[in-house]
């Protein structure tokens, strides 16, 4: 899964077939305080799929989360292609953090903006999770609690602005209950 999301994340960014649109933070963003040190929380997604992916539970609702994760990233890898956005780099300032100097500038380009893949995946993967574990009250708790800093990290990082995040929050919550719904589906067509 994470080399289908290698491939089709960096592709747009790699071979470009259009001159990106560069998108403009809002007051609200301008407003945010960038803060490099947020970078370890910004890249602790990648703890999270793997965690989304090992707990399911068996291989039908592995297949179901991967075959979700797939079509998500490959319905953005388009959008990216079709219609690139970028953000401005953040001001420079004179001591970042090693986080984000080699976890975040070094790795995540400044393209694919519009809508955040990674606002997607982190509520895709978070609520598979919760999904799960609903009647964990702590372990629930917990999850909500990782995916709301996930989510303010790519605000705090300036990987995206709030218009970005909730195009791919909403996405991502989307996508997580088309999967949800699509094993009551092929449930009712198991029994008929």
């Amino acid at each position: 899964m994470l080399i289908w999301l290698g491939l089709f994340y960096y592709g747009p960014q790699w071979f470009p077939i259009r001159a990106p649109y560069e998108l403009v933070p809002s007051f609200l963003d301008q407003e945010i305080p960038f803060l490099p040190q947020t970078a370890w929380i910004y890249q602790s997604l990648f703890f999270l799929l793997p965690l989304a992916t090992f707990v399911q539970p068996d291989r039908e609702n592995l297949i179901r989360f991967a075959s979700g994760f797939c079509l998500l990233v490959l319905t953005f890898s388009m959008i990216f292609w079709l219609f690139p956005t970028e953000l401005q780099a953040p001001v420079p300032i004179a001591h970042l953090s090693w986080g984000y100097e080699h976890l975040v500038a070094a790795v995540d380009g400044r393209r694919n903006a519009f809508p955040s893949l990674h606002a997607a995946l982190t509520v895709y993967a978070g609520f598979s999770i919760i999904r799960l574990f609903q009647r964990r009250e702590l372990g629930c708790a917990l999850m909500i609690f990782w995916i709301v800093a996930l989510l303010i990290s790519t605000l705090t990082t300036k990987q995206h602005i709030y218009l970005d995040l909730l195009a791919g929050a909403t996405a991502g919550f989307v996508a997580s209950r088309l999967a949800l719904a699509s094993s009551g589906i092929a449930k009712c067509l198991g029994n008929a």
